[in-house]
């Protein structure tokens, strides 16, 4: 389906893999899916994270995430959100829940 939708839209791309240094280069922008990377990394570069469905419900969750449902709509007013100068603003303080239990569990 991924490859349908690359060949009917020009402006789509689709990569097996981008490699670690290219994803943490793209994070700067934000992060829009299912991956347990906008619970574990995505808060540490103080963007917004747009969770999509409840595969990551039992994650500790930082104020920087955004929950939707896995509809059209649902995903537009959670970009629309993500996109707002409040939540940029909110993002850019979150604080990583992961960064501060390594901290703890390291002392």
């Amino acid at each position: 389906m991924i490859d349908s939708f690359v060949k009917e839209n020009d402006y789509a791309v689709a990569f097996t893999s981008i490699g670690i240094n290219r994803y943490l280069s793209a994070l700067r922008y934000c992060v829009i899916g299912n991956s347990s990377s906008g619970f574990v990394e995505a808060p540490s570069f103080c963007i917004p994270t747009i969770n999509i469905g409840d595969r990551q419900k039992r994650l500790l969750q930082a104020e920087s995430v955004i929950n939707c449902e896995p509809i059209k709509e649902d995903m537009g007013q959670a970009i629309a959100l993500a996109l707002t100068e409040e939540f940029m603003s909110k993002a850019g303080k979150t604080v990583n829940p992961y960064m501060v239990m390594e901290t703890h569990q390291g002392k």
